[in-house]
């Protein structure tokens, strides 16, 4: 589905091949950053996707877990941030701590374009 704004993953197409939960959230996640996803599925859906039917009642909580390790809560899982690393390292950047900020990826971005356009003048 391509994506109307122009967020920093604005220039960055994704494959989604994936099933159950964390893969179509994550490239959810993605796609709010403006990366087009395109989603491959079978023909008779993603089996692990329930329609709004099939959830029982939900009461929304919230519980907050903050870690030792991380100032912010809960580092993000590796698989993100390795997934994350690899994307900023096809437009020739990349983010090398964890735990990792939003901040950390636009700067690394920023950085990138800044080169690029120096690059070309």
């Amino acid at each position: 589905m391509p994506s109307d704004n122009n967020g920093a993953l604005a220039d960055i197409r994704v494959l989604d091949l994936t099933t159950v939960q964390m893969g179509p959230w994550c490239t959810r996640i993605v796609s709010n950053f403006g990366a087009e996803v395109i989603k491959v599925e079978a023909p008779d859906g993603d089996y692990q996707m329930p329609a709004a039917f099939e959830l029982p009642p939900v009461k929304i909580g919230h519980l907050h877990n903050p870690a030792a390790s991380a100032e912010h809560g809960v580092a993000p899982p590796a698989a993100i941030a390795n997934a994350i690393r690899d994307a900023l390292a096809s437009i020739g950047t990349e983010v090398n701590e964890t735990p990792l900020t939003c901040e950390q990826v636009f700067a690394a971005i920023r950085w990138c374009r800044r080169s690029a356009a120096e690059a070309n003048q």
